[in-house]
């Protein structure tokens, strides 16, 4: 009741529901991403050329601690791409060692810009096809309800057939 109400909710949906190999798609995409970048921090932070990334803040975070494996390298992507403490995370890199801050740059890139772009690229193609499938498809019903209508005017009889009387009575009268 509530698709009836509210169609566009319901095109909505339905696009989500189409644009779900997409979506999909771009998940393996970022994910992909992400693990060659922490397999690069990994080895990294197991060189140990970087040793105090963050740690002189107030709550700061050794490059070790961030990129110290490769699940912990995972995680700092993931806030890296959400946005979350990341200008700080690549100040301090940048002090400290700036091969590093740029690299992080490049993930954002790659990753926030063009992956995320990408997705939303698809779901808005997708929600545009649904939605012009919607409305051909409210044309066929509204089409089909005038053509009973006229069908019932012109079938006097309600044999729901046109016999030739009626038919030839519809083109005198049009």
């Amino acid at each position: 009741k509530v698709f009836r109400l509210v169609p566009e909710l319901a095109i909505m949906v339905k696009a989500l529901f189409q644009a779900m190999m997409s979506v999909g798609s771009t998940l393996v995409l970022i994910v992909g991403l992400m693990y060659v970048f922490s397999i690069i921090f990994t080895g990294w932070a197991k060189e140990g050329g970087v040793e105090r990334l963050t740690a002189e803040r107030p709550g700061g975070m050794t490059f070790d601690e961030l990129f110290g494996n490769l699940g912990r390298s995972f995680l700092t992507l993931l806030q890296v791409l959400v946005f979350d403490d990341t200008f700080s995370i690549i100040r301090d890199a940048l002090e400290e060692a700036p091969q590093i801050a740029l690299l992080l740059i490049l993930f954002i890139y790659l990753g926030a810009f063009t992956v995320l772009n990408m997705l939303i690229g698809v779901l808005c193609e997708v929600v545009s096809a649904t939605a012009k499938g919607e409305q051909e498809q409210g044309l066929v019903t509204s089409a089909k309800e005038i053509l009973t209508v006229v069908f019932a005017e012109i079938d006097e009889d309600g044999s729901n057939k046109i016999s030739r009387r009626e038919f030839e009575k519809m083109r005198e009268k049009p």
